[in-house]
């Protein structure tokens, strides 16, 4: 009776081991994720200024020449 109480014993810290390893392995995957998500916002932030910079040169440009306004007009950027 003993033995089969220390297997059974010893069965369940095995599991219990296992789950600590598998919630720290899916802890690391949403970190992993969730610093991807980050890096990403952070990589395109400095793109996503100089674009709307020359998006508001463009249309400045385009209230001065009449030929270019229609051009970006044509293509739906003003």
């Amino acid at each position: 009776q003993r033995q089969l109480e220390k297997r059974i014993d010893d069965l369940n810290n095995r599991i219990d081991d296992l789950m600590k390893v598998l919630l720290a392995i899916l802890a690391g995957m949403f970190a992993l994720v969730g610093f991807v998500i980050w890096d990403r916002r952070t990589a395109v932030a400095p793109t996503q200024r100089k674009t709307d910079k020359i998006e508001q040169a463009l249309q400045e440009y385009a209230k001065r020449e009449p030929k270019f306004a229609e051009v970006m007009k044509g293509l739906g950027l003003l």
